[in-house]
């Protein structure tokens, strides 16, 4: 069955790294499916270790005092996503919004919409273990298929933003809090759900559509590890910088808003 132009119509394949026969076939389906099976297994063993631990001190009391910077944010973003995703239905290319950065913008706009709750404090605790994509997207670029005015503008507003509301919403005596330094439940469960998404939602749309969504099919032009084992590399370094990421990043704003470790359980002594 056809797909609607507006998904993928416009995607030039031709682009190095954007898809393609040469890059669906970058590698084997024999390496495809065995990377696949093992790291899909090893997703839900990490699943099932941390669900039991996983630990929503909530309390209805706390709720968030930044209301007006909260309404401010939500604002700025939803204008931010809204005109990206009007760059997409523009080029014909929406299928790209199934990348995580997008996914995380979509997470962030409920959090900022939702009623102070534990599935809040939850949410946002996984997704606080995600931000290793938005800034490897500002480390290493790919806006080589952006050729709008503002495109790769708005690029860089996205994910400056989802680096940014986190570290603006993060209170400790509110629903947007971390875990305990020393509590990797969170950050394994947002590794796993991470790594599920990726194989079992982008791998098989990426192999349907022929577009490297997230490069599930071949290396980002601007990948250092490109070679036949690049995922593997991928899955080696990317969840040992998300175990740490998260943990140096709420220690930062913690410390830099003056949190007190003794109220928060945070201790990044």
């Amino acid at each position: 069955m056809a797909l609607p132009a507006f998904i993928k119509d416009g995607i030039d394949l031709s682009i190095s790294g954007v898809g393609g026969f040469q890059c669906l076939h970058y590698l084997s389906f024999r390496q495809k499916f065995f990377e696949s099976v093992f790291y899909c297994i090893l997703s839900l063993c990490g699943i099932f270790w941390a669900l039991p631990k996983l630990n929503l001190p909530f309390n209805s009391s706390l709720v968030s005092r930044n209301l007006q910077t909260k309404s401010i944010l939500l604002c700025v973003h939803c204008i931010v996503f809204g005109i990206e995703v009007g760059f997409k239905f523009a080029t014909s290319s929406f299928i790209w919004i199934l990348n995580p950065c997008h996914v995380l913008t979509v997470i962030q706009i409920w959090l900022l919409l939702a009623d102070p709750s534990e599935l809040v404090t939850g949410v946002f605790r996984i997704h606080f273990h995600m931000l290793n994509g938005p800034l490897l997207a500002l480390l290493f670029p790919v806006v080589n298929t952006r050729i709008l005015p503002f495109e790769t503008v708005v690029y860089y507003l996205q994910h400056l933003l989802i680096l940014l509301i986190p570290s603006l919403l993060i209170e400790q005596q509110s629903v947007y809090s971390v875990e305990p330094l020393l509590d990797f439940s969170w950050v394994i469960f947002s590794i796993s759900l991470q790594v599920l998404y990726h194989f079992l939602v982008l791998q098989p749309m990426s192999v349907i559509t022929m577009v490297n969504l997230n490069n599930m099919l071949c290396p980002a032009v601007s990948d250092p590890f490109a070679g036949p084992y690049y995922r593997v590399i991928a899955m080696t370094h990317q969840p040992l910088l998300i175990l740490i990421l998260g943990k140096i990043f709420a220690c930062l704003v913690l410390r830099l808003r003056g949190s007190s470790a003794s109220k928060t359980k945070f201790s990044c002594r």
